[in-house]
């Protein structure tokens, strides 16, 4: 199975200068947890970090910043992890393990967002005996 089976192709993108209160806004209405950061404030082009509702509350709110007038440029994790659409989901999940990431970016060739690939997205693909494998690597701490 490929990335291209399974990853979720509508994702809700946002720009650096979208506020930490809309970014927050969209995962609402979009029922996600982390939205691609890419390089227009439209949500087009090149990928260029991810937000997540952690980074909003740990990066941003708990240091004082407004959500109102923060922005997610302040608080984004830049240079994720991503996978690339003809990616194997067995070499996808070893990535997402490797870092340490529930969901992971997926990219076309011109660098640009095409899709999510999320821990849910691959225990539903996967079959019922797989499911408690898939959670348990991608959860799994890494050691230093």
């Amino acid at each position: 199975m490929r990335v291209q089976d399974v990853m979720t192709r509508e994702v809700a993108t946002c720009g650096v200068d979208t506020t930490l209160r809309d970014a927050a806004r969209m995962m609402v209405t979009h029922d996600c947890g982390c939205l691609p950061v890419t390089e227009n404030s439209d949500g087009t082009g090149r990928l260029i970090g991810v937000i997540t509702d952690r980074d909003i509350c740990c990066r941003g709110v708990a240091t004082g910043m407004d959500p109102a007038s923060g922005m997610v440029g302040q608080c984004m994790s830049t240079d994720p992890a991503c996978a690339q659409v003809d990616m194997s989901m067995e070499e996808c999940e070893r990535m997402m393990q490797a870092h340490q990431v529930r969901r992971i970016p997926v990219v076309g060739a011109d660098g640009s967002c095409i899709g999510m690939i999320s821990q849910a997205d691959i225990a539903l693909s996967a079959a019922n005996n797989d499911v408690a494998n898939v959670v348990r690597r991608i959860s799994q701490p890494t050691t230093a």
